[in-house]
């Protein structure tokens, strides 16, 4: 008996097993799998092999970008953009921005309230920054959302004092909560 007639009897053998009902055999003895019920997914029979049946995945919905198409989120991806992700990367970009832009406090104080709303990346970059010499002093608007590029990455625009700031927030799959990257200054933006 060749190795693949084997193991097809073997697994038709498992599965036949599993069912409430005994399948009835063929005339070679071999025993013949059930029909598949309105409630159960299909069995593709080939005649050559059989493969087991497949259950889809739900549907996940699809990833709005911030110039309104749509597409498919990608496969794997927790990350999606939905109302509630918009709603945190804005709040994040125009409450660290404002934590940024406070030039009069001592150094050690800004970054014990500004290194946690970091990413790893830009804690490295930050840590040695002098508040005294950031411009900015005050946050004059709310945020908003300046271009979506990914479900890991947002450009958010934070009207300030000195112009418009762009905050860059990103998350990944492994940490999905946003993070800041980098304040980028208006005279660097334009």
């Amino acid at each position: 008996m060749r190795l693949s007639t084997l193991v097809s009897l073997l697994a038709v053998a498992v599965l036949t097993s599993c069912s409430p009902a005994q399948a009835p055999a063929t005339s070679s003895g071999t025993p013949t799998p059930p029909a598949p019920s309105p409630s159960s997914p299909s069995t593709t029979t080939s005649s050559t092999q059989e493969s087991a049946p497949v259950a889809s995945a739900p549907a996940s919905p699809p990833v709005v970008w911030s110039n309104g198409a749509t597409s498919t989120p990608r496969p794997g991806s927790r990350l999606g953009l939905d109302e509630t992700s918009r709603r945190e990367a804005l709040w994040l970009a125009g409450h660290g921005m404002g934590v940024f832009a406070r030039p009069g406090l001592p150094a050690g104080l800004w970054w014990a309230d500004l290194q946690p709303l970091l990413s790893a990346q830009a804690s490295l970059a930050y840590a040695t920054v002098d508040p005294a010499s950031i411009e900015v002093q005050q946050v004059t608007g709310a945020a908003y959302l300046a271009e979506w590029v990914t479900p890991e990455v947002a450009r958010m625009s934070v009207p300030t004092d000195v112009g418009v700031y762009l905050v860059v927030v990103s998350r990944s799959d492994t940490d999905p909560v946003w993070r800041i990257e980098r304040f980028i200054a208006p005279e660097v933006t334009s």
